[in-house]
C-alpha cells in the first residue's frame, strides 16, 4: 500500500480540528498529534507531522479563544504585561436586568506578596463597605468572594489573584446579587480555570 503524505496530513488535519473545535477537546489536541507523530516514527515524513504539531500548537491551542456555545472564535490580542498594569480580557453574558455578568482579567504591578495583597484587599473592602465572604490565601493564589453596592446594584463578586514576578493576575467574576445563585457554578468555573502559562 503506498503512504501519501498528504493524503495523510490533510486526515490528520480534520482530526485535530474536530477535537480541538468541534469536540471541544482541545488540551488532548497536543498529545493526539504527539501519538500520530509516534506512531508514524519509521516513516520517511515524520518532518512534516513535526511541523503540523507546531503550526497547530501555536495556531489553534495557544493563540485563539474559542466560544464553543456562542459560536465563533477568534485570535488572542496578545501582549506582555507593562508596569502601568491593564486588562487584557473581559468576558460578558447576556444581560439581564440592565446587567451583564461578566469575568474579567487584570494585570497589576505588585511588588509583595500573595499574604500581604490580601490584607490591602481586605481593608480596601472594607473601606467601600463590601462584606467578605471568603477571603483566604491558597496553595497559589489568593481566594475572594464579597458582596456590595456599587452605582446603585447590589453585587456579588468572586476572584483569584496570582503572583508572577512583579504583577498580580487578578480574575474576577461580577453578578448581581439576585441572579448570583443563577449563574454562580458557571462564573466561578470561568475564574477556577485560570492557568499562568509555564515559563
Amino acid at each position: 500500500m503506498n503512504f501519501s503524505p498528504n493524503k495523510f496530513i490533510q486526515s490528520l488535519s480534520q482530526k485535530v480540528h474536530d477535537f480541538c473545535i468541534q469536540k471541544k477537546s482541545r488540551p488532548f489536541c497536543l498529545p493526539l498529534m504527539r501519538a500520530y507523530i509516534y506512531k508514524g516514527k519509521n516513516m520517511k515524513n515524520k518532518s512534516l507531522l513535526t511541523l503540523l504539531l507546531f503550526i497547530l500548537s501555536t495556531n489553534i491551542y495557544a493563540g485563539t479563544l474559542v466560544f464553543d456555545e456562542a459560536g465563533f472564535s477568534i485570535k488572542a490580542l496578545d501582549a506582555p504585561p507593562e508596569v502601568a498594569g491593564g486588562q487584557p480580557l473581559q468576558m460578558l453574558l447576556p444581560p439581564n436586568n440592565g446587567f451583564s455578568a461578566n469575568v474579567n482579567i487584570q494585570i497589576q504591578p505588585y511588588n509583595g506578596t500573595l499574604t500581604q495583597y490580601k490584607s490591602i484587599s481586605d481593608s480596601q473592602f472594607k473601606q467601600y463597605g463590601f462584606k467578605p465572604i471568603i477571603s483566604k490565601v491558597s496553595k497559589d493564589s489568593v481566594i475572594f468572594e464579597y458582596t456590595g453596592t456599587m452605582a446603585g446594584k447590589k453585587l456579588h463578586w468572586y476572584s483569584r489573584a496570582y503572583k508572577r514576578g512583579n504583577f498580580v493576575y487578578l480574575v474576577t467574576a461580577t453578578e448581581q446579587e439576585s441572579n448570583w445563585p443563577k449563574t454562580k457554578k458557571k462564573l466561578i468555573t470561568v475564574v477556577d480555570s485560570f492557568k499562568l502559562k509555564k515559563i
